[in-house]
């Protein structure tokens, strides 16, 4: 101490060194040198046990005293040093009272000045086998480097303040753990070093960048490889290990204003030929390039191409689990927890992070997890994970992509935690063993799967219960089902969900539904549709045969039960069919049902068919072919009206009841070459059907029949196939009902004209008081009669009258009616035959 005379006859209180040379030492006090060749022993400062304890040989030291600093120190032979804390160190108070002075008064009752800083840095290295142990760690390696400054300048009380804060700003509150049991406090235990080659202490010029002021120090190991160990078996092998400890800057305003607090430091650096490893039993195996380790905030970052992987037989109930692997190209950034929290708060790894654990894979550009502690004999549990950029997550029973995956969990019933809400951002894409989902963006809330094993891990036991999806939505279910919009919301629990977009498109098994919004409960199995849409499906026509494409379209509403295989459509419903290019079918009405059914083609392959149509309001069937695709000239139409119609697909029965219309138009050549009835009737040409009760086709039967003052008119083709409407129909027949066979014109086929060869009827029945007209050139001619048949192959017409009656003909160019009870028309010749009614 300064006014203090150094006495070197006693190990008295004030000498803050002692220093003990064994052998012969020479003295040269023009170059301030001292020099010894034998074993030395140095001790500061106060009582054992000492504080400082330093053995060695071979002295080599020189004192510049105009500058008041040591140029040289050497010992060329090292042998220990120790550093041991102790309580009973005198403080500078007590210092003071045993020189008989009075202590400073506290700087912040009584501040003193202090003197003007003289800072002197030094450089001490040593060398070969170095190795420093405390209780908490050792170290070692080939060279140990300190950097540490002197201040001869400042106060008693200013140092002693200092140390004070130093001691009570203790980095480490509490015992440190995991990593901070291998990297901790260097200075916080007892410290033995020893080491074999020379010892050397130099000036530096100027302050060192990594220190702040004189208390600061740098520690650097150097080694082939430098090996850090603790006393939890934890492991760092690397090129080079740094500490340091100084005062922590402000974090805003000036660096240069002192903030009374300590930060401690620590890097480990590898190299090619020494990489930096570092291992534990709770943390595993970890690799990269340099970690820095901030030890008074718990903080660790891993710069460069890294890896962790876990010991394939883990024990530790703190640790990572068994199979764990994670790789990463630029950085990791670790939260390091205290002894009761475990190993690890939080993990954020950068760069092309590559996770796999037994029962997941994870990929992204970014990942941070964070941890809860570990309860009683259990390891530290997920709490958040947040993956980004290229995220691909993979488990025995899906995958999961995105740019942006957050995952938030919570305690389940056995008090584990489990994957609670995920919240995906940018091309979210999951597939499972029942669905392909994709969205720009999703929430899917999690549950406990109440099916699952008991016994088995409730983590990856978890089920869908709500999912919200938006932005491009697109699922694709393992039934074939395919669903589009621009969002979604499901309820697993209600298994309902509600879907918008511009449009909603839903495809199943060959149908295809448009609409803007749409409800699904019960599984999809009930389907309602508020506003206008389209569906859109293929109709079996023949088995191994694709049938024909239906679409229906609307404008208020669209409701589907699968129970019942039941369509119902409402508002401007219009539904259309197409066989081939040549041909379109379509049909008009305010309200319209479509009943689906099940069937079996071939080898048991199950699609559904069209049952039944049911029309009402304002029905127009109405049914086109050209003769070519470009549809230019048509050569067939048929249009039927009415307020009701009802299709039974199984029978081929279709029924319009209430008044209604059927115009048949057909301009092709006849394909048999027949010439044209000499009363000019044929099947080719315009013929239209009005009643007022109802209208039946059953293609079953090939018959078609009118009921209800029904009426017939018909005006034939030309030559070239035209029709003139202008004109009068060539034939005009009433009566009260109407009935034709149709198997010249296949069936249902004239509704769909996929293969009608003709329009033309094989038989036609009229009865209930018929009247037909007849014109043909400026002649017309007037049938009654109570019924009428007509032959197509024998192109004859049958007349009968009700019994006590005759057939009457009157015709405007003979003077007299021809009547009779039967009369047989043969229309090639234009023949009149009169029979008797049991001829």
């Amino acid at each position: 101490p300064k006014g203090t005379r150094l006495d070197l006859a006693s190990d008295t209180t004030p000498i803050a060194v002692k220093l003990t040379l064994d052998d012969t030492a020479s003295f040269d006090a023009t170059l301030g040198k001292i020099e010894s060749k034998g074993p030395l022993r140095l001790v500061a400062p106060g009582r054992a046990p000492h504080r400082l304890l330093f053995e060695g040989r071979g002295l080599v030291m020189v004192y510049n005293e105009p500058v008041g600093r040591v140029d040289y120190l050497q010992i060329q032979e090292g042998k220990e040093l120790r550093y041991t804390p102790t309580d009973d160190e005198p403080s500078g108070n007590q210092l003071a009272a045993q020189q008989g002075t009075q202590p400073a008064k506290s700087p912040s009752t009584s501040p003193q000045k202090a003197r003007p800083s003289n800072v002197q840095y030094y450089g001490v290295t040593f060398e070969d086998n170095v190795k420093v142990v405390s209780a908490e760690r050792s170290i070692d390696a080939n060279v140990l480097s300190v950097r540490f400054g002197f201040d001869s300048g400042s106060s008693e009380q200013e140092n002693d303040s200092r140390e004070s804060t130093r001691k009570t700003e203790s980095p480490v509150g509490s015992k440190p753990s995991g990593m901070s049991d291998l990297l901790g406090d260097i200075g916080s235990d007892d410290v033995s070093l020893t080491w074999t080659g020379p010892m050397t202490l130099r000036p530096l010029r100027g302050r060192p960048v990594e220190l702040r002021q004189a208390r600061d120090v740098v520690v650097e190991f150097l080694g082939t490889p430098a090996v850090a160990r603790s006393a939890r078996s934890e492991r760092i092998s690397c090129e080079k290990i740094v500490f340091i400890d100084r005062e922590k800057l402000p974090d805003l305003g000036d660096t240069d204003a002192p903030t009374g607090k300590r930060e401690q430091l620590l890097s480990a650096i590898g190299s090619a030929m020494y990489p930096l490893i570092m291992s534990g039993p709770g943390m595993g195996t970890a690799s990269a390039d340099e970690l820095k380790v901030g030890l008074h905030n718990q903080t660790a970052i891993l710069y460069g191409e890294g890896r962790l992987t876990a010991h394939a037989d883990e024990d530790d109930a703190r640790g990572l689990p068994a199979g764990f692997n994670v790789s990463w190209s630029r950085r990791l950034e670790l939260t390091l927890a205290d002894e009761s929290e475990g190993t690890i708060k939080s993990a954020h790894f950068y760069g092309d992070v590559d996770l796999k654990e037994k029962r997941v894979k994870v990929k992204a550009g970014e990942l941070r997890a964070e941890f809860l502690p570990a309860g009683a004999k259990k390891r530290p549990q997920l709490h958040r994970v947040h993956a980004r950029q290229d995220v691909d997550i993979q488990a025995a029973d899906g995958r999961i992509t995105a740019q942006d995956l957050r995952i938030t969990t919570q305690l389940d019933a056995d008090g584990n935690l489990v994957p609670h809400i995920m919240h995906g951002k940018g091309n979210v894409h999951i597939r499972d063993t029942t669905q392909d989902f994709k969205a720009g963006g999703m929430k899917v809330t999690l549950g406990q799967d109440p099916t699952r094993n008991p016994q088995g891990d409730s983590t990856f036991d978890q089920q869908v219960k709500h999912i919200q999806a938006w932005e491009a939505v697109h699922l694709k279910m393992t039934d074939g089902t395919t669903i589009i919009g621009d969002r979604l919301e499901a309820n697993a629990e209600k298994r309902s969900a509600h879907l918008i977009g511009s449009p909603v498109k839903v495809s199943r098994d060959g149908a295809h539904l448009q609409v803007l919004q749409l409800d699904l409960l019960d599984d999809g199995k009930v389907a309602t549709a508020r506003g206008a849409g389209q569906f859109t499906y293929t109709e079996p026509d023949r088995a191994g045969q694709p049938g024909r494409i239906i679409t229906v379209t609307w404008s208020e509403s669209m409701s589907y039960r699968d129970s019942i295989n039941q369509i119902h459509v409402t508002g401007n419903v219009v539904a259309t069919a197409s066989d081939k290019p040549t041909q379109l079918n379509r049909m008009s009405a305010d309200d319209l049902r479509l009943e689906l059914t099940d069937a079996t083609e071939g080898k048991g392959t199950e699609h559904r068919e069209l049952k039944s149509v049911r029309a009402s309001g304002n029905v127009v069937l109405l049914a086109r072919q050209w003769q070519t695709a470009e549809r230019k000239k048509m050569i067939l139409r048929l249009r039927a009206t009415g307020p009701e119609l009802l299709f039974d697909n199984t029978t081929e029965t279709a029924t319009i009841t209430g008044a209604g219309t059927l115009l048949a138009e057909d301009y092709r050549a006849d394909p048999a070459g027949r010439p044209l009835a000499s009363v000019n009737v044929t099947g080719r040409g315009a013929t239209l059907f009005t009643w007022t009760k109802s209208m039946v086709m059953d293609g079953e039967n090939t018959s078609f029949a009118l009921d209800g003052k029904a009426h017939m008119s018909h005006w034939p083709a030309s030559g070239g196939g035209h029709v003139d409407l202008t004109q009068p129909a060539v034939a005009d027949l009433q009566c009260e009902k109407m009935s034709a066979d149709m198997s010249g014109i296949g069936g249902m086929h004239a509704m769909r004209m996929s293969e009608t060869d003709s329009l033309k009827l094989d038989e036609f029945n009229a009865t209930g008081g018929v009247q037909l007209r007849h014109h043909q050139n400026n002649i017309q001619r007037v049938i009654s009669c109570q019924t009428m048949t007509y032959d197509a192959v024998l192109q004859q017409v049958n007349l009968l009258a009700m019994p006590g009656r005759e057939v009457e003909i009157m015709q405007t160019d003979k003077p007299k009616p021809v009547s009779s009870p039967r009369i047989i028309w043969d229309l090639k010749r234009d023949r009149l035959q009169l029979l008797q009614p049991n001829y």
